[in-house]
C-alpha cells in the first residue's frame, strides 16, 4: 500500500514538473528571440525618444505624420494628478508595488477565467505590459498569437521597470497610448475632448479618459456620447468603491453633465488613406522585418506611395461638394414616417442603458456639412441624426501601373472611419460591362440584335424575371443600345448567351474575389463588391484588356534612409482580348455620349474623351459610377450606412 502511495507521488511530483517545465521551456525560446528579437535594454533606453513615421505623395510631398501629427509629449508634471491616480486605480492597483508583472492579477485571471469561466473578471496586464504593447505591437504568431506575444510583453515590461522610474513609466505610457480617431496621447486627447492642456483637466474629465482606454471608439464622446458618459460614471463608481473619491463625490460628478470641446472638425487631408497606410506597413513590416525591431509607430520611417496630393485635395473637395447637395436632397424624406418604417433598425442602434433610453436633450457634437459642431438632441435623435447621412467612397488609379491617384473613403473620417472603398455592396448595373465582354469573347457578335422583352428564368427549382428600370420602346437592339440604356432583360439574355459560369470565370481574371453565386441575377449587379475591387476590375477595360493590380505604397525607408521595403510590379493579366477591350471602350464612351450617363456632358460640362457606366442597386440602395480613360480608372459609390437608409424612388442605371 505505501509502495503505491510512493508511485502515485512520484506520478504527480512528474505531471506537475512537466506542467512546469512546458511553459518554462516556451518562455525560455521566447526570451531566446526564437519568435522574433526582443528589445535589449540600451533599445528600450530610447524609447521615449519617439521619432515619428512621415508619409509622402508621388511627388515627395508631405501627406502626413503618424503619431505626431495628433500628440505632442507632455511631463510628469504637465499632466493633471487625478489622469494618474485614476489610471492607476482603474488600470493597475498594485502598480506601485510590482516590478511589471502583476502575478496576484494573473493568479486571479487564472482563477476566474479559466477555472470558473468568468469572461468578465478582467485582464492581468500591468500598465508597464501595455506600455511594452504601445512600444512594439503586436505580431501573429497563428495559434500562438497569445502566448507569444504575452511572454514578449512580460519581458520588456521587467526591463522597462528596470530602466525607469514609475513616473516616467507613466508618462511614457500616457504620451504613447491610442485614444481613437488617430489622436495618440493624453495631451492630444485632452485638447481634442476639451479644448485645454492635460494639466487643467478635472475629476469627470480625467474619469472619462480614463474609461475610454478600455474601448476608445466604443467610448469615444464625438461618436457615442451616451455611452461615454455611462462608461465614466463606471469608473466614478469603482473609484468610489476602492476609496478614492467620497460617496458624495462621486454621485455629484455623476450627475454632472459632460461638456465635449466645440473645436472645429479635422481638416486634414487624406485620412482614410493614411489609415490604410498604416494597416498596410503593418502588414509589410511583419513580413519584412525578422530581426529588424522596425515600429511604425516611433522609428522614423519615410513612406514613399502613389497618391497624387494634389489630385486628392480635389476629389476630397468635389465629394463634399455633391454630397453636401446630395445630402440636402436626401433630407426632404426624412421625417417621422421614413422612421417609423425603420423602427427595427433604430431599435438595434439604440444603446440599451437606462441612461441611453433618456428623452433629454443636451449638447451633441455632431457632424454637418455646416459649421454647426452641436445640437441639442436626444439619444435617439442622436442616432437618427448619425444613420441620415449619405456615404460615399471615391477611388482613382492608373489602369496602366495600378497606381492609386486618389482615395477618398467617406465624408468625415473622425465621424464615420468605416472606409467605403473597402465595404462590399451590390455593384448593380456596374457588372455589366463584363457581360458583354464576355459574350464578345464567346464570339457573339456586337452587331447581333436581341429582343427586350421580360422572359422567366427557372434556376434550382426557382423562377425569377427581371425587369427593366424604365419603359423600353424598342422592341429589339444590339449590344451597343442595351449598354447605353442599361437594360436588364437583354443583359440577362447575353449572361445566358455567353454562360454563367464562363462569366464567373472571367470575374475571377478581372479580379472580383468574393462571392459570386452562379445564377442569373449576377447580370443585374446582385454580387457584392468592393469599391478597390472594381476599380482594378475595370483597369482591365481600360487597358485594352489587361488587369494590372492596384498598389499605393511604393518604398519604405528606415530612419537612417536604407529602403526595407520597395514595391516589385506584379505580373499583369490578360481578362480580355485587345480586340475585346477596344469594343468595351466604344460601348462605354457612347455610355457618356448617349446613354445613362450622358450628364456628365450635359449638367457637368465634361468634354474630354471618358467612358463610363452607372448602376443603381435594388431598393436605390446605392448609386454607382465607374469611368475609364487609358491612364485613369475612377469609381464613385453612394449609399446610407445601412440598405434601409436610401432614396424612396427608384432612378435609373
Amino acid at each position: 500500500m505505501a509502495l503505491i502511495k510512493r508511485k502515485r507521488l512520484k506520478l504527480l511530483f512528474i505531471f506537475t514538473g512537466v506542467l512546469v517545465a512546458i511553459p518554462l521551456f516556451f518562455f525560455l525560446i521566447v526570451y531566446a528571440g526564437f519568435f522574433g528579437k526582443i528589445p535589449n535594454s540600451s533599445e528600450l533606453k530610447t524609447a521615449s525618444l519617439l521619432e515619428s513615421t512621415t508619409v509622402y505623395d508621388i511627388h515627395n510631398e508631405l501627406i502626413g505624420k503618424f503619431f505626431t501629427e495628433n500628440r505632442t509629449s507632455v511631463e510628469y508634471h504637465q499632466i493633471s494628478p487625478f489622469i494618474t491616480e485614476f489610471l492607476v486605480k482603474i488600470e493597475d492597483k498594485r502598480f506601485y508595488d510590482h516590478s511589471g508583472i502583476d502575478y496576484y492579477s494573473l493568479a486571479r485571471v487564472a482563477v476566474k477565467t479559466i477555472l470558473l469561466n468568468n469572461d468578465g473578471s478582467g485582464g492581468g496586464s500591468t500598465i508597464s505590459q501595455q506600455l511594452a504593447k504601445n512600444l512594439y505591437p503586436r505580431r501573429d504568431f497563428g495559434f500562438l498569437y497569445y502566448p507569444v506575444n504575452k511572454s514578449k510583453e512580460f519581458i520588456i515590461a521587467s526591463r522597462l521597470e528596470r530602466l525607469y522610474t514609475k513616473e516616467e513609466i507613466l508618462t511614457l505610457y500616457l504620451n504613447t497610448v491610442s485614444f481613437g480617431l488617430d489622436l495618440y496621447g493624453i495631451e492630444a486627447a485632452s485638447n481634442y475632448f476639451f479644448d485645454k492642456p492635460a494639466a487643467t483637466v478635472n475629476m469627470q474629465e480625467a474619469a472619462m479618459l480614463v474609461g475610454m482606454l478600455k474601448a476608445t471608439t466604443s467610448y469615444n464622446p464625438v461618436i457615442h456620447y451616451d455611452r461615454a458618459i455611462e462608461r465614466r460614471n463606471t469608473v466614478l463608481k469603482l473609484l468610489d468603491l476602492n476609496n478614492t473619491l467620497k460617496p458624495e463625490q462621486a454621485d455629484s460628478l455623476i450627475n454632472t453633465p459632460l461638456t465635449i470641446s466645440s473645436s472645429k472638425k479635422n481638416s486634414s487631408t487624406a485620412l482614410y488613406f493614411l489609415a490604410e497606410v498604416k494597416r498596410e506597413t503593418r502588414k509589410i513590416l511583419q513580413s519584412h522585418q525578422k530581426e529588424q525591431l522596425l515600429n511604425l509607430e516611433h522609428s522614423g520611417l519615410k513612406i514613399y506611395t502613389t497618391l497624387d496630393l494634389e489630385m486628392q485635395k480635389m476629389a476630397e473637395k468635389a465629394v463634399f461638394d455633391r454630397m453636401k447637395n446630395l445630402q440636402a436632397e436626401f433630407q426632404k424624406q426624412l421625417n417621422s414616417r421614413f422612421w417609423d418604417q425603420h423602427k427595427e433598425l433604430l431599435n438595434r442602434e439604440l444603446p440599451s442603458s437606462s441612461t441611453d433610453k433618456s428623452d433629454k436633450k443636451i449638447p451633441r457634437r455632431v457632424f454637418n456639412y455646416s459649421e454647426k459642431d452641436f445640437e441639442e438632441l436626444t439619444v435617439l435623435d442622436s442616432i437618427k441624426h448619425q444613420l441620415s447621412f449619405l456615404q460615399a467612397g471615391m477611388l482613382a488609379a492608373d489602369p496602366t501601373n495600378g497606381e492609386i491617384k486618389t482615395w477618398v473613403g467617406g465624408i468625415d473620417h473622425h465621424f464615420f472611419p468605416f472606409d467605403q472603398i473597402t465595404a462590399s455592396r451590390q455593384v448593380g448595373s456596374t457588372i455589366k460591362p463584363f457581360i458583354y465582354a464576355t459574350a464578345l469573347e464567346q464570339g457573339i457578335s456586337p452587331c447581333e440584335y436581341y429582343e427586350t422583352e421580360a422572359v422567366t428564368y427557372a434556376y434550382k427549382d426557382e423562377k425569377w424575371t427581371p425587369k427593366n428600370s424604365s419603359q423600353i420602346e424598342d422592341e429589339k437592339m444590339t449590344m451597343q443600345t442595351a449598354i447605353e440604356q442599361s437594360v436588364n432583360t437583354v443583359s440577362v439574355k447575353i449572361l445566358q448567351d455567353a454562360g454563367i459560369s464562363t462569366t464567373i470565370e472571367y470575374l475571377r481574371k478581372a479580379g472580383l474575389e468574393g462571392p459570386i453565386p452562379e445564377v442569373p441575377s449576377i447580370a443585374l449587379g446582385t454580387p457584392e463588391i468592393s469599391l478597390y475591387e472594381m476599380v482594378e476590375a475595370y483597369s482591365s477595360l481600360a487597358n485594352e484588356g489587361w488587369r494590372v493590380p492596384l498598389h499605393f505604397i511604393t518604398k519604405i525607408e528606415d530612419a537612417s534612409g536604407h529602403v526595407i521595403y520597395e514595391y516589385k510590379q506584379e505580373a499583369k493579366t490578360e481578362v480580355f482580348s485587345e480586340n475585346t477591350g477596344k469594343v468595351m471602350r466604344y460601348f462605354l464612351e457612347n455610355v457618356v455620349n448617349e446613354g445613362t450617363a450622358s450628364s456628365l456632358r450635359t449638367t457637368y460640362h465634361i468634354n474630354n474623351s471618358i467612358g463610363g457606366k452607372t448602376g443603381t442597386t435594388q431598393q436605390s440602395a446605392d448609386g454607382w459610377y465607374m469611368g475609364i480613360s487609358p491612364h485613369l480608372v475612377i469609381g464613385t459609390r453612394v449609399g446610407g450606412a445601412y440598405l434601409q437608409i436610401a432614396f424612396s424612388s427608384s432612378k435609373k442605371g
